[in-house]
């Protein structure tokens, strides 16, 4: 009898740790295994998991509306793929951040649709996490060492402004700029209260100016615009005037090069030019051959010409 009873004990024990074992491999298998219907997968890139896993829940606007099928690094980042049960709110501005579950622990993916009126057409979403506790923790402690330097500094501060408010003389010296400044302000309002109906005549002198001005340049605009357009026409005849006169500039330039080049050819050449202007012993026979011609020309009309002239004989 006792030797039924524990072998009937052994058998639930086996039992038991068999449909244990299966419980816990069903789990596991079970959360990396989602059936996702057709047509309803979205793509989401994050720049780290931040613990997201496989069926971790998909939220829209506070709705459950799918789980996370797979999640897998690539190029560097983290794509995770999600079921929806549908997509017809989710427009071309939709964003995704994975956020906290609840406060004991887990991941969701929060997808806000968007506001476009374009609707989404199946393309990669850029993810963003929100920093969970643990992140805001290691930040503070970050932030300890900086905070009891800036503590230190707050304490030195306060000691410094204890030692001034402890001087009496600095409190009288503020004592008197605050009387002083309430004196001003006194003048300020009487000097305004004074002359409010001159300022209300200015302000009504200068309304009318700025009307006065407004019309003048109304009732003149198409003047301005006249001459306007006949200043524009006078500067492109002035710049054609000055075409010209560069294209003269550089014609003068250019026979002020040939002259320079002639002068110095008739100075410094070997021509009958340079030799009339500047050969001494050709002006000095220039001037004898003229004497003589003189001369000549004088005998002519003294004496006239003997002309010894014979024709069909020969001498």
């Amino acid at each position: 009898m006792q030797k039924n009873l524990r072998s009937t004990e052994i058998k639930v024990g086996i039992i038991t740790f068999s449909a244990i074992l299966l419980a816990i491999i069903g789990i596991s298998l079970g959360r990396g295994m989602t059936v996702a219907p057709a047509g309803k997968v979205m793509s989401i890139r994050f720049n780290n998991a931040n613990g997201i896993e496989p069926s971790s829940p998909v939220w829209i606007n506070g709705f459950k509306r799918g789980s996370v099928l797979t999640v897998k690094p690539d190029n560097g980042s983290v794509l995770v793929t999600a079921s929806l049960d549908n997509y017809d709110d989710i427009k071309q501005d939709v964003s995704a951040r994975v956020t906290i579950l609840e406060l004991t622990g887990g991941k969701k993916i929060e997808i806000m649709p968007g506001m476009s009126t374009t609707p989404w057409n199946g393309n990669e979403i850029k993810g963003a996490s929100v920093p969970d506790f643990g992140e805001l923790l290691a930040v503070v402690g970050d932030m300890g060492a900086d905070a009891k330097v800036l503590i230190r500094r707050l304490d030195t501060i306060s000691a410094h402004l204890n030692v001034l408010m402890a001087d009496g003389t600095f409190i009288n010296n503020v004592k008197q700029m605050t009387s002083d400044a309430s004196k001003t302000v006194a003048d300020i309002r009487a000097l305004v209260e004074a002359n409010k109906q001159n300022l209300n005549v200015a302000i009504v002198n200068m309304r009318t100016l700025s009307e006065d001005l407004k019309r003048l340049v109304t009732d003149n605009e198409p003047a301005v615009n006249s001459i306007i357009k006949k200043l524009d026409v006078t500067a492109t005849s002035a710049e054609r005037v000055l075409k010209s006169a560069d294209g003269t500039l550089a014609r003068v330039d250019t026979l002020v090069a040939n002259v320079d080049a002639v002068v110095h050819d008739v100075r410094y050449g070997d021509g009958s030019v340079h030799k009339l202007l500047y050969d001494k012993n050709l002006a000095t026979k220039l001037d004898s051959a003229m004497s003589n011609l003189q001369i000549f020309v004088d005998q002519v009309s003294k004496h006239g010409v003997n002309v010894n002239l014979r024709l069909g004989t020969r001498p």
